[in-house]
Parts: C-alpha cells; sequence; structure tokens
C-alpha cells in the first residue's frame, strides 16, 4: 500500500478475503489535485504495528488506562514508533484485535488511484467499474462520490418501523457532516430543497 493520505472519504465497505485472514478494504474518493476532478481507490487501513503485550495484565485484561467504559480494550490516539530517526508519533483509529491501524492508505493491488470528471457521473461509475468494485448501487456511489468531494447536499433513505424515510446531508469537514429534517417520501425531500426549505441540524464529529 502507498499513498497515506487523511483525504479519503469512504463511500462503501467490504470485506476482504485471504488464505486465513480477513480485512475490511473501503471505496474511497478524493479531490484530485486537477481542477474539477476526483479520485477513487481501494483502501485499507495502514497497519501500525501489533497490540503491544505489555498494555495488558498477566490474565490478558487490558491496564486499566487502554480500557473503555464497559472495561473492554481501547487504544489510545497516538503511539511513538521507534525509527532511525527517533520515535515517530502516528495518529491511531482503532484495531482489528491484532494490529493498530492508522489513517486510510490506496491498495496498490488494485492499482494506482484513477481519475474521473466530477462532474460526469458516468466516468466516476466506469472507474468504480475498473477498480472491480461489484454491487447494484454503483450508480449511486458514483452520484454520492460527486456529491460528497464538492460539498453538495446529497439525498439519503433509511428504514424506520419497516418505512422508507429520506433526508438531505452534507459534509462539512472531513470527519462531520449535517443533516436535514426527515421526509416521508423521496419527492417531498426534492421539493423541500427545491423551495429552500432545508433545516439543518449539525451532527457530532464522528472521526
Amino acid at each position: 500500500m502507498a499513498d497515506s493520505s487523511a483525504d479519503w472519504i469512504v463511500l462503501d465497505q467490504r470485506e476482504g478475503v485471504g488464505r486465513v485472514d480477513t480485512w475490511d478494504e473501503y471505496l474511497c474518493v478524493r479531490k484530485s489535485e486537477k481542477a474539477n476532478e476526483v479520485e477513487l481507490a481501494i483502501c485499507r487501513h495502514q497497519i501500525v504495528c501489533e497490540i503491544p503485550r505489555e498494555w495488558f495484565d498477566d490474565d490478558g485484561q487490558p491496564l486499566e488506562e487502554f480500557r473503555d467504559e464497559y472495561g473492554d480494550f481501547q487504544a489510545p490516539e497516538y503511539i511513538d514508533i521507534s525509527s532511525s530517526a527517533g520515535p515517530i508519533r502516528t495518529a491511531i483509529i482503532g484495531h482489528d484485535g491484532e494490529y493498530l491501524l492508522s489513517d486510510l492508505m490506496c491498495d496498490e493491488t488494485y492499482g494506482l488511484p484513477l481519475q474521473a470528471p466530477g462532474d460526469d457521473v458516468e466516468k466516476i461509475q466506469e472507474a468504480i467499474s475498473e477498480l472491480e468494485w461489484a454491487g447494484p448501487n454503483i450508480g449511486r456511489l458514483a452520484f454520492l462520490a460527486a456529491q460528497l468531494v464538492f460539498g453538495e447536499p446529497y439525498l439519503d433513505c433509511y428504514e424506520v418501523d419497516g418505512q422508507t424515510r429520506w433526508n438531505w446531508k452534507q459534509l462539512t469537514g472531513r470527519a462531520s457532516e449535517r443533516v436535514s429534517q426527515e421526509f416521508l417520501s423521496e419527492e417531498s425531500a426534492i421539493e423541500a430543497r427545491k423551495n429552500n426549505e432545508l433545516l439543518w441540524e449539525a451532527q457530532p464529529d464522528f472521526g
């Protein structure tokens, strides 16, 4: 893997399978250095190191400073990694039970990031297919890619008590977003945006 970056936005997730293990893979998008273009890639979290054994007691339980409120293991936000130039402070985003994980990186197993015009959903969809990311929602993912990168609101749907609901979402930073009020139909959601009637509520930072 290469090209470590904090700019990747996750569009979709799947499980990768090897001979003896599994891992999470992410279809990601970010703004290209070229004007009005996006880059797409399949990314994985960078493995920083094995979870240190000294963070646990003789019974295998995490020490107090490495426990969450439920007593389960919780990785610190940073760890100092030894190098020839001295300790390097590295941000930790989580763990997989064996390794500490850091930022998303392009997995070059699937090739280098692909570029596409940010306003051409068809070209973005072709790039996603070229990355061999399969699924029934490729068209919607391509549509979201352009909207997320360039900050435009996008319409999302979800189930509540067996009924479909809609709201608008808008990325306000790498790790935060805001959402609109809930709508009972797609048509009413579109009409509300058309008439400038969206009521926005900021969401907590999820990064």
